[in-house]
């Protein structure tokens, strides 16, 4: 089912929320926090935080926290060039327009 903006209100029977700006903020299982520049900020689940995301002024994701595990993410320009883990350092390989394979 549809609501007047188009999106749907429920899926799998349970009932799907937005804010004004029409990001999803609740599907039921989960709730979804938003910063002011409508970017995905943090998933919970039963209040308890499971991801995170942090971004820079150019809007690229430079960190993502799962279930407290931290990855930092540094760019050349928009591309994502390397990520960072513990200490580990994988660097990520790109094609002309695409994600061509990450170590």
């Amino acid at each position: 089912m549809r609501n007047l903006n188009d999106r749907e209100t429920s899926f799998n029977g349970q009932a799907l929320t937005y804010d004004a700006n029409g990001n999803l903020t609740s599907d039921g299982t989960n709730t979804y926090t938003w910063n002011a520049r409508n970017q995905l900020a943090q998933i919970s689940q039963g209040g308890a935080v499971q991801l995170s995301f942090s971004y820079d002024a150019f809007g690229r994701r430079t960190s993502k926290t799962v279930q407290g595990t931290a990855t930092q993410f540094l760019y050349d320009g928009m591309n994502a060039v390397q990520e960072t883990q513990g200490g580990t350092i994988n660097p990520i390989l790109i094609g002309l327009e695409h994600v061509v394979i990450r170590f």
